[in-house]
């Protein structure tokens, strides 16, 4: 268990009888000298190793905030919460919700990009390859491309699959990514009820998580994939 520090004592080492007293009643509560003259006072007897551990811990947790290069609010954000952390006790109810608020937010790719190359030939190559006929499709996911290679900083409209099932609809975007370069990421929506599920809990509940689009943007590793939102039609079916 991780230390608490309740109440910290700075008393000289000027040796009189009132703080000789001082002394030996501290260390009989368990009580640690931590530098001169300070003293700290845990829930708990702790040793001066414990108190260094949780230092480093909380070390590590700025050198990672650090080293993910988030934005400057989410950054500022992560860093009050750090703050919050290190003076809070291992068995309150918030701790374990803001440590698990921090891993999320330093393991999200803030920075990692996937490549962005667009060769038309290439993709019209590989679509080909995946998938037999379907030439109308294919023809708009190339001018798509095409757009998007002329245009890298212009907004991109969604694509939009129907059909019945086993026609391809997911391996086309497979492909898509597998021919600009990009990982590829699927959500799949059909029977969720709940909103939170998409967007993400609110931090105050127990076992709070963020939505399935930023647990897939972790898993893929890069904010720069081509995410499939599948099973759209069966958004809140499911018998309820």
């Amino acid at each position: 268990m991780k230390p608490w520090l309740m109440l910290v004592y700075k008393i000289p080492r000027e040796p009189t009888a009132g703080r000789v007293y001082i002394w030996r009643k501290l260390k009989q509560v368990g009580a640690v000298l931590l530098q001169d003259a300070v003293w700290v006072l845990p829930a708990t007897p702790r040793t001066k190793e414990q108190f260094q551990w949780l230092s480093a811990e909380i070390a590590e947790l700025e050198r990672l905030i650090t080293e993910a290069k988030m934005p400057e609010e989410v950054d500022k954000q992560a860093r009050k919460e750090l703050k919050r952390l290190e003076r809070m006790p291992e068995g309150a109810g918030e701790y374990s919700m803001i440590r698990t608020y921090l891993d999320w937010l330093i393991e999200l790719p803030w920075t990692a990009d996937a490549g962005d190359a667009i060769d038309i030939a290439e993709a019209r190559r590989i679509l080909d390859a995946d998938h037999y006929g379907l030439d109308k499709i294919k023809r708009r996911i190339l001018e798509y491309l095409a757009v998007k290679k002329l245009n890298p900083s212009g907004k991109s409209p969604i694509l939009c699959f129907a059909g019945p099932p086993g026609v391809g609809k997911t391996s086309l975007g497979q492909s898509i990514a597998k021919a600009t370069g990009r990982k590829f990421a699927r959500v799949s929506l059909g029977g969720v009820h709940d909103e939170a599920e998409i967007r993400g809990h609110r931090r105050t509940y127990i076992g709070a998580l963020p939505g399935n689009i930023i647990q897939s943007l972790r898993k893929a590793g890069t904010h720069n994939c081509v995410l499939m939102l599948d099973e759209v039609d069966k958004l809140g079916a499911g018998g309820f």
